[in-house]
């Protein structure tokens, strides 16, 4: 983002977006509320949610699978909050997981619970089956 594009969200009370160079011309973005960070994934018109967060996010990365040189999924882990009314990210982590989408054309939907044995290794092979299941 550029100071013009940072000044002009701060004139209209709006929160600075935080924005990740990804791959194959996706970006991370990562956007405030009041109590929560929205991440998303955008490529032009196309975005895809990667859900909410607390406003201190903690999740420093994104895992991409790739194949021939090109995404097709992400990996990302995700955390649940006990919250309260008025905000669902206040308060302690509850339990953590890792969310497996599908980029354009992978119908890849998939969640594996932190505490799975070799959990990281599950999520792949979700992600990798997604891609496998297109390809045939």
């Amino acid at each position: 983002m550029t100071k013009k594009e940072e000044r002009e969200a701060e004139k209209n009370g709006s929160d600075i977006p935080t924005v990740c160079k990804g791959y194959g011309g996706y970006n991370v973005d990562i956007s405030y509320s009041a109590c929560s960070s929205s991440f998303s994934l955008v490529r032009g018109e196309e975005s895809i949610s990667l859900g909410m967060q607390a406003i201190n996010w903690t999740q420093k990365t994104v895992e991409w699978r790739m194949a021939n040189g090109k995404p097709f999924a992400v990996i990302m882990r995700k955390y649940d909050y006990a919250g309260g009314e008025q905000c669902a990210t206040d308060g302690k982590i509850t339990s953590e997981s890792l969310i497996v989408r599908g980029l354009k054309g992978y119908e890849i939907d998939e969640t594996v619970a932190a505490k799975t044995p070799n959990a990281n290794l599950k999520a792949r092979e979700l992600a990798d089956k997604g891609y496998a299941k297109r390809r045939s």
